[in-house]
């Protein structure tokens, strides 16, 4: 890959196919430690004394002036790699608890949920292909390269994968059990969907548990982002 390639790709925000930017000196470091492939880093000339870089990688350095015009905006820090996605976890590879996003399609709350769930020790990750793509810069961003710690499997037909599997969907449905009362099952399926219209029907019919957070009434519900927070921290504590 060339530098005006390269450079074109460190400028968009958007989905890059096989590719993806992780940005800013800790989400860095976070993708360091994983195990993905790291092509290239372009970034300030401080960062040169400042980290340990892995050997081989490209590294093009460039002003917070250049950096600001090749990206389109101000960064508070100086540094961003370019990395290769990995391919579709299969399946039966992703081995205890899952994290299942149902047409969540604001990236910052794909990265925060994300981010919930590797804090409560969830490593495995569903997305349908309503939500907003894991590796966007902003969603890594968010999680704070948490997502790099996850078994990532993308899939067209999220009902059919989830038939007989331990799904727990949250809802906002007087029917759901109060999450105070829930036991959960083994290794399950934790399912949040859309803040507008909730998990689709076609899902919620697939799943044996439906569980509700109490919330005041003047409140109609939660951020998705919160909400897997409180879920997820209940299933750690039992």
């Amino acid at each position: 890959m060339n530098q005006a390639s390269s450079s074109s790709l460190y400028s968009s925000l958007r989905d890059l196919g096989p590719y993806f930017i992780a940005e800013g000196e800790e989400v860095v470091k976070a993708l360091f430690k994983s195990n993905l492939e790291v092509l290239s880093l372009l970034m300030e000339e401080r960062y040169l004394s400042k980290m340990a870089f892995p050997t081989g990688i490209k590294i093009d350095i460039a002003t917070k002036e250049e950096l600001q015009k090749i990206t389109g905006y101000k960064m508070h820090q100086g540094i961003m790699a370019l990395g290769v996605k990995p391919p579709n976890t299969p399946l039966e590879e992703l081995q205890g608890a899952s994290l299942v996003l149902n047409g969540v399609v604001d990236p910052e709350n794909v990265g925060a949920i994300i981010r919930n769930a590797v804090a409560f020790g969830i490593r495995n990750l569903i997305v349908d292909t309503y939500s907003s793509p894991p590796y966007l810069r902003r969603t890594i961003k968010v999680s704070r390269g948490a997502l790099f710690q996850m078994k990532v499997h993308e899939t067209d037909d999220l009902a059919q994968l989830l038939k007989e599997k331990n799904c727990v969907a949250t809802s906002l449905s007087n029917q759901a059990t109060p999450l105070e009362e829930v036991l959960f099952p083994e290794d399950p399926y934790f399912i949040f969907g859309r803040e507008s219209t909730g998990i689709d029907p076609d899902i919620l019919k697939v799943c044996p548990l439906h569980v509700k957070i109490p919330i005041d009434p003047i409140v109609d519900s939660l951020n998705v982002a919160v909400a897997s927070g409180i879920v997820l921290h209940h299933y750690t504590c039992l």
